[in-house]
């Protein structure tokens, strides 16, 4: 009979650890606009996804990279799915750390928690023409509402930073208003001296 008991607990406890991992979530980046002009700004999503019903995001602490001659960082706007919350960043060339750990109860995120939505947007400087990705290098952490790790899938963004088109210079009013006076009195002053002469 106690064979029997610890049986049914090892099973009980392998389906459970079996259903706390069967959740993949997916993070994407997602640019606002995949090509912008240089000079623009452009902000970036990051987007997760697929949280199902039974389970909610406590925390999450991720590097991403990108290519720091075409785009630098400008700000970070954390999302505000993960409630009362720390959050922090720190950047460096090329590469953007963000962090934030829910100060919620697992209870409250079940609850409250939309199954999918926005952790941060990031505003981006463009720097140069050319192309870069904003992908993600490690994810450090991506736990659930217990702390637990998620199975997880990423998707990167793309960002192209193509050149404006120069706009034709406008000369200034008072050149032009000038050169309109000087124009008119030399009329003026080639009809009076004509008119001498007949």
């Amino acid at each position: 009979m106690k064979k029997i008991h610890v049986i049914q607990l090892v099973s009980a406890l392998l389906l459970a650890a079996h259903l706390t991992s069967a959740n993949a979530i997916t993070i994407d980046i997602l640019p606002t606009e995949q090509t912008v002009l240089l000079g623009d700004q452009v902000g970036v999503d990051i987007w997760v996804s697929d949280l199902g019903d039974n389970f909610a995001l406590g925390d999450f602490d991720f590097d991403l990279a990108f290519d720091s001659s075409i785009i630098s960082f400008d700000s970070v706007s954390f999302g505000s799915g993960l409630g009362e919350s720390w959050q922090d960043y720190s950047a460096t060339d090329g590469l953007l750390n963000l962090n934030e750990l829910s100060w919620e109860t697992a209870g409250s995120l079940l609850t409250n928690q939309a199954m999918n939505f926005s952790l941060a947007t990031i505003l981006f400087n463009t720097e140069a023409i050319g192309s870069t990705q904003v992908s993600f290098s490690t994810v450090w952490a991506l736990g659930d509402q217990w702390g637990n790790p998620f199975d997880f899938t990423t998707s990167d963004g793309t960002i192209n930073v193509i050149g404006g088109v120069n706009p034709v210079p406008l000369p200034g009013s008072l050149p032009l208003m000038l050169s309109g006076l000087i124009a008119a009195g030399f009329v003026r002053y080639k009809k009076q001296l004509l008119s001498r002469f007949k």
